[in-house]
């Protein structure tokens, strides 16, 4: 049974918006692409646009969930430009709004519950992947990548720590925004193996899905500043 939540149709709506457009640019990728790479960039940030649309719901102005579901739909916004840039091929510049779009992400979800043993486990995780991903960098990559991933992590840990300071009414959300953001760093380990180690079989399919799931999660964590 679904939480009743998302039985609102202001909130339902983007949901199944969000699904069907990314079911569409998932599995129909090849067709989008035929239509030319202005259709398919937009085709591709459009899911992104209806989580947008799920984060400004129930807006209060100059409240504290308001300036939290803020940052969050800034985060979402700089997510999209980025999706854009990569669907151009310019990567370096793709990288540095996902980091923009990561630290509004942190912003939103705080250091109020700090939860060391979740930074240690994926701070090391992080070191593990850099340490193999680093051989294959180049030029400013050499940097740019571990700066960017240390964020993403960052950005992991705090979503994680958010979660334990959830109301009961929103008890249920806890795995969907920890699988999510795991997910979202699943993804960008998967792009990175993918452009720099070697090919990654049906690596557009899993990262993107993984990437979508991501966001999901973290567009849903508007939905604990909403009345249930």
């Amino acid at each position: 049974m679904l939480p009743k939540i998302l039985t609102r149709p202001e909130i339902s709506y983007p949901l199944v918006a969000f699904c069907a457009f990314s079911i569409l640019y998932l599995f129909f990728y090849d067709w989008v692409l035929l239509h030319g790479l202005w259709f398919a960039t937009f085709l591709k940030c459009l899911p992104i646009f209806c989580l947008c649309w799920l984060a400004s719901v129930d807006s209060h102005k100059r409240s504290k969930e308001q300036k939290f579901k803020n940052k969050i739909l800034y985060g979402l916004l700089y997510s999209s430009l980025g999706d854009a840039l990569l669907m151009w091929d310019y990567f370096k510049l793709g990288m540095i709004a996902f980091a923009v779009a990561h630290i509004y992400y942190i912003a939103a979800f705080g250091f109020t519950s700090l939860k060391i043993e979740y930074g240690f486990v994926l701070y090391t995780l992080c070191i593990i992947i850099l340490y193999m991903l680093i051989h294959g960098l180049e030029g400013v990559l050499q940097y740019a990548v571990p700066v960017y991933s240390f964020i993403l992590v960052t950005m992991v840990w705090r979503s994680l720590a958010f979660t334990h300071n959830l109301k009961k009414d929103f008890m249920w959300m806890n795995n969907v925004i920890r699988v999510s953001s795991v997910s979202w760093m699943l993804s960008d380990g998967l792009l990175g193996v993918n452009k720099f180690l070697f090919p990654v079989p049906f690596s557009q399919f899993l990262i993107m899905f993984t990437y979508y799931f991501g966001q999901l999660g973290i567009a849903l964590s508007t939905l604990t500043k909403c009345k249930a």
